[in-house]
């Protein structure tokens, strides 16, 4: 594993319950977290990711290092032969991507983006169907999606890193939109949106796809809504298991968290609202009778 960090504990619990994978090496700067590793997982621990590449006891590497990091370190274990999974964003640019793919080519490894919603059975259900041709040709493909994914606790440095929803959300929404639509994209534009002030990052995108058979696809994604579309489908996971169990536990979490957000918001513009209002012959009027009552 390369980088502990929060992407870490949510990868390496399911990883170590999988009979035929052994959490052998972990690299980290951080010596806590590194002992942390130890105790848990009992593999060896590295201060660098090229160090670990070279230990003979690692076959594949999961790199979830912060973005900037993910070339570097992918290209390191490709050289060194390792197969690599890679968090989402691939990397922080289409060049970096291309170097990335060229070095695993060139070393024969396999290299995986992740994490792919392309492999939930829903997603690759609906490309079962769309390929069969059973309901006639795919046509076009439109895709929405809202949350509150601005206003959850989140540190500054990791919206600045991502682009807020653009790095963070949108490789899981084009994973999703390319694996059904087939083929390769031919055409891409794309719009992104700042509408909150406090949270200087992109909060939005809407997103319009040409495949190369001329199939058109919208992808549609806002981080500041309080209304989110999982509401529709009854709260089913991204995996297709049906989350009752959670949802009360979710609606309620996300509710608290719109209602704080919404107050802070509202706040503000209620407060100036009431300044302008104060200064008007009819406020004052109103206000001087209900004083009297």
């Amino acid at each position: 594993m390369a980088g502990l960090g929060v992407a870490s504990t949510q990868i390496m619990p399911p990883i170590a319950a999988l009979p035929y994978i052994k959490i052998t090496a972990a690299a980290d700067t951080r010596t806590d977290a590194l002992a942390k590793f130890r105790e848990t997982y009992g593999g060896e621990t590295f201060t660098s990711v090229e160090a670990m590449c070279e230990s003979v006891d690692v076959d594949a590497i999961y790199v979830a290092t912060p973005n900037p990091l993910h070339a570097k370190h992918v290209i390191a274990a490709a050289e060194r032969g390792k197969h690599v999974i890679v968090e989402k964003p691939m990397a922080t640019s289409i060049a970096e991507c291309d170097a990335m793919n060229q070095v695993a080519e060139k070393y024969g490894v396999k290299l995986l983006c992740g994490h792919t919603h392309s492999f939930d059975p829903p997603i690759r259900k609906i490309r079962e169907i769309v390929k069969s041709g059973e309901l006639g040709k795919l046509c076009m493909i439109n895709t929405w999606n809202y949350n509150e994914f601005m206003y959850r606790p989140r540190m500054r440095h990791e919206l600045a890193m991502s682009r807020g929803v653009v790095l963070n959300q949108g490789p899981h929404h084009v994973d999703v939109v390319r694996l059904i639509g087939g083929g390769m994209v031919r055409s891409v534009r794309a719009m992104t949106g700042v509408w909150d002030k406090a949270r200087e990052w992109e909060g939005s995108y809407t997103c319009y796809l040409e495949f190369q058979d001329g199939t058109p696809a919208t992808l549609v994604y806002s981080g500041y809504g309080f209304f989110d579309t999982a509401e529709l489908f009854n709260w089913v996971g991204e995996g297709g298991q049906h989350r009752a169990a959670r949802s009360a536990h979710l609606r309620g979490r996300r509710t608290t968290q719109r209602r704080h957000a919404l107050r802070r918001q509202t706040r503000r513009r209620i407060q100036s609202r009431l300044e302008r209002r104060a200064k008007t012959a009819v406020f004052r009027f109103h206000d001087g009778q209900l004083r009297e009552r």
